[in-house]
């Protein structure tokens, strides 16, 4: 996030400036780094990319996906806050599943549209995740829990649900949009 936020500052400081081309030079580096051949996933291009980055890593780390989504083009919500925050939840759930030997790695990620958004992420896990008194999943580690805490704030701008669910080995989160 730290060299994301940097690349982009300089993005915008080079269109700023009306230097297009330098700008698309280093956009086009940046992008020839990415994983080729984006998956079409769903219809919302915004969610969809982050959703095959995401992706695409846990496949790379040899972590088994199963991927059913359904998310429209046009939202009732900002696409691009709801795309950090499914991006948040799966970059938890890809570094969740990490911390496993290979073989009991998977991640989940279900979503469906129905004039609301319900989307659901199960990933595997070490032991049980703690959960605090909301219910909500935290960490003592140094700099861990800024995602959950910008997840939270959109579900709350967003008058949206969210649950954990904690069982041994196995970690779920349920939204409601």
């Amino acid at each position: 996030r730290h060299d994301r936020r940097h690349f982009e500052v300089l993005l915008y400081q080079l269109l700023e400036e009306g230097r297009t081309e330098e700008a698309k030079k280093y956009l086009s580096e940046r992008l020839a780094m990415e994983p080729k051949g984006m998956h079409k996933y769903c219809e919302n291009t915004t969610v969809n990319a982050a959703i095959s980055h995401y992706i695409s890593w846990a496949n790379k780390e040899g972590i088994q996906t199963d991927v059913s989504v359904n998310i429209p083009v046009s939202l009732p919500v900002d696409e691009l806050e709801l795309t950090i925050t499914i991006s948040n939840l799966l970059e938890n759930a890809v570094h969740a599943c990490l911390k496993l030997p290979e073989a009991e790695r998977y991640l989940k990620l279900t979503a469906k549209y129905k004039n609301q958004l319900l989307l659901e992420i199960e990933n595997s896990c070490e032991g049980t995740v703690p959960l605090d008194e909301n219910d909500y999943p935290f960490s003592d580690e140094k700099n861990h829990g800024i995602g959950t805490r910008s997840v939270l704030a959109f579900i709350n701008k967003t008058d949206s649900e969210i649950h954990y669910l904690a069982e041994e080995k196995r970690f779920r989160v349920r939204m409601i949009i």
